[in-house]
Formats: C-alpha cells, structure tokens, sequence
C-alpha cells in the first residue's frame, strides 16, 4: 500500500504487539492490512485496504444496506460496507488483501449490495443464513 498514516487502536495494538515480540527474540515481519470501522448514529460503517483508486463504484443506499468499491485496473482495492452482515467482514478483507480481480463487465450490470456481494462472494447467500 505504499506509505500510509493509520490513526486506528487496532494498529496501535498490533504494532505494539509485534514490538514486544522483536525485544523478546521473536521477530517476524509486520503485516498491516488497512482496517477501519465506526458508527455514528445510527450508521454503521467499516473499510478494508486502500483508497487509491482509479474508480469508485456504489451500490445500494444507507437507509439499508451500501457496499462501495474502490478498483484499479478491475482489481479491488478497497470496500467499504455499510449495513452489510459482519459474516462477510473476512471475505472483504481477503478480497482487498489478494486484490481480487472483478468481472466488470458483470459488474456493471449490478443494481443492489446484494448483487456485488453476490459477484465478490459466490457463495454469500448460503453464508449469510448460517
């Protein structure tokens, strides 16, 4: 991801996790991944990677559930989900840690978060009701 500022307390946590580990004659290479979530009202948001993008899609709406993507070269860089079901937080994260590579031209055809969730996350509606 290049250089990046991360203001978030599971970076602090992690890094001073990895810190200890190195004093104690354990060192191993720091990944970060960027992560970041909040709710304001009654808006819950969370993103994972990066923000550095040629294109940003959005889908849906924050009456009930929006999913956008960040892609460059149709690759995913970063998600934003708003409203979407926490049993997908990994699969978003793996996606924009491996830079999944998107279908566009299916892509374009999506209307609803649901039907993005559905392109990135074949399996999501079997997922979704376990």
């Amino acid at each position: 991801f290049g250089k990046a500022q991360l203001e978030h307390y599971q970076h602090a946590k992690n890094s001073a996790f990895h810190v200890v580990k190195t004093i104690l004659g354990q060192p191993s290479v720091y990944e970060l991944h960027p992560y970041l979530y909040s709710t304001v009202f009654n808006i819950t948001w969370k993103f994972w990677g990066d923000n550095a993008a040629s294109q940003t899609s959005i889908y849906g709406n924050l009456k009930t559930t929006m999913i956008a993507l960040w892609i460059w070269e149709a690759k995913v860089l970063g998600i934003l989900a708003c409203g979407i079901n926490s049993c997908f937080d990994s699969d978003f994260e793996n996606i924009t840690k491996e830079q999944m590579l998107l279908p566009m031209k299916i892509l374009k055809e999506a209307k609803t978060a649901e039907d993005v969730i559905e392109i990135l996350i074949p399996d999501s509606k079997g997922k979704e009701k376990s």
